[in-house]
């Protein structure tokens, strides 16, 4: 059994997957975060990603990672 540090929020727990590095209750908020995105570009696809980043406050490092692993999807 491994232990990490959630990258986030720093408090210990076991991945259940190699690439995880944060905890569940912060993967749970980015998946929260990422269905406000989805929804809004779905809404409207020609929004940039600073225009997302200032609507949803959402740091604009963190939704270029989720174009990055294809997540996120544009017109």
């Amino acid at each position: 059994m491994t232990l990490c540090n959630c990258r986030d929020c720093g408090v210990l727990f076991v991945p259940d997957r190699v690439e995880v590095t944060v905890c569940r209750d912060c993967e749970r908020h980015y998946d929260r975060m990422f269905d406000v995105v989805r929804e809004l570009v779905r809404n409207d696809s020609r929004m940039t990603i600073q225009q997302l980043a200032d609507k949803t406050n959402i740091p604009s490092q963190q939704l270029w990672e989720w174009v990055r692993n294809g997540r996120i999807h544009f017109q």
